[in-house]
């Protein structure tokens, strides 16, 4: 874990190191840093966006008017349908507010 916190934060490197060597690892590191930052941010922006869709499909489904019989199962559906996907929805969040979380310290720290 030391060694990996080494390689990150540049200045931890020891003296025995000569500079291109350090400059040279650096620059890797922050490359595999930005790449994987990219690549997590397409994946929960796309998580994300699935998500509200869902919500946004099954608000409609649910802001609608009843006035028959038929109207009411449409409700109850969209109604099921958000009780079964409570707990995926509260799990698929989690890691999307941890991933902008980190990536907002990243930009401001």
């Amino acid at each position: 874990m030391f060694g990996v916190w080494a390689v990150i934060n540049c200045s931890y490197f020891n003296s025995g190191f000569t500079d291109n060597l350090k400059i040279s690892l650096c620059a890797e590191t922050k490359g595999w840093t930005v790449a994987l930052g990219r690549q997590m941010n397409e994946l929960y922006r796309q998580r994300m966006q699935d998500t509200l869709d869902q919500i946004e499909d099954l608000s409609k489904r649910l802001s609608r008017p009843i006035k028959d019989l038929d109207d009411i199962r449409v409700t109850m559906a969209a109604q099921k349908e958000l009780r079964e996907d409570e707990i995926t929805i509260d799990l698929s969040l989690g890691p999307i507010e941890v991933s902008t979380a980190r990536a907002m310290t990243v930009l401001t720290g």
